[in-house]
């Protein structure tokens, strides 16, 4: 259920995007940047949270596997963002 809500808040995110002033190049990296959780933000806080626990391992493994889930849908669904945010013609 993850991917489905993710792919339903970048495609109307996108729609909504669509009709605000904002250029379409800007309303991509919007899109993308902000729903994004990367590797590089989320293990340097889940060490600080987690800091001295046992299982910090099984704390890691979400992120370590949504990150790369996350890069794999927004590829797939580009160009259904750029017929939404009007930027194939």
């Amino acid at each position: 259920t993850l991917p489905i809500a993710y792919a339903g808040a970048l495609l109307g995110g996108a729609r909504l995007l669509a009709r605000t002033p904002i250029a379409p190049g800007d309303a991509v990296a919007v899109l993308f940047c902000t729903s994004q959780k990367t590797l590089a933000f989320g293990l340097p806080l889940i060490r600080l949270v987690f800091a001295g626990n046992a299982d910090l391992a099984f704390f890691t493994a979400p992120i370590m596997i949504l990150h790369p889930l996350q890069l794999l849908a927004g590829s797939v669904l580009q160009p259904a963002v750029r017929k939404a945010l009007r930027l194939d013609g």
